[in-house]
């Protein structure tokens, strides 16, 4: 309980992420809220892989960072708010409905997954986040996000790391790296 946690809830009524999920009700599990605590949880530690377990435990890697942010500020929790609605605002708007889904590719069609994958979640949000610190709106606005989003979920390298071994620090990493690079031409 606490400022923290409501926030999280909150922010799962964002229009832009609603409409991401591809629907208003919030799941009664709250996978959904997950995500978000995911979305802050592994931008924390961008740039620090190497001081993380080589193995991370999902269900003790949030705890520990939901219990880190128990007494946070509201100056840190509005920072929180508006990071979450610019990046996922931005996605909203650049990719649509298929973001955060993977694909297939059959007979030259794309078919979409119906579901948010969470590793891919991870990825590109963490990569968005980086890219909005390092580009300018122009530079951004100028992606076509649409085609390298596509082009980002059939890399084989990517999609790699999608499926096996998804708490590794070095398949974490290689994903967020993948990403920025792909999606915005960005090495981090």
């Amino acid at each position: 309980h606490g400022s923290y946690n409501t926030m999280l809830f909150d922010l799962n009524r964002n229009n832009d992420w609603r409409t991401i999920i591809g629907t208003n009700e919030q799941d009664a599990r709250m996978s959904d809220v997950e995500l978000i605590l995911r979305f802050f949880a592994f931008n924390s530690i961008r740039g620090q892989y190497d001081q993380q377990p080589r193995q991370i435990n999902l269900v003790k890697f949030l705890n520990d960072y939901m219990s880190q942010q128990m007494n946070c500020t509201y100056d840190h929790i509005q920072a929180c708010i508006d990071s979450f609605g610019k990046v996922i605002g931005f996605l909203n708007r650049s990719v649509g409905s298929n973001c955060f889904r993977t694909c297939k590719q059959k007979d030259n069609n794309t078919i979409w997954a119906k579901k948010v994958n969470p590793v891919v979640f991870d990825a590109v949000c963490t990569a968005t986040v980086i890219a909005q610190e390092q580009l300018t709106e122009e530079n951004l606005a100028a992606i076509d996000l649409v085609e390298r989003y596509t082009q980002l979920m059939v890399n084989v390298e990517f999609t790699s790391t999608t499926k096996s071994r998804t708490t590794d620090t070095v398949n974490i990493q290689k994903r967020v790296q993948l990403a920025a690079r792909i999606l915005y031409g960005i090495e981090v």
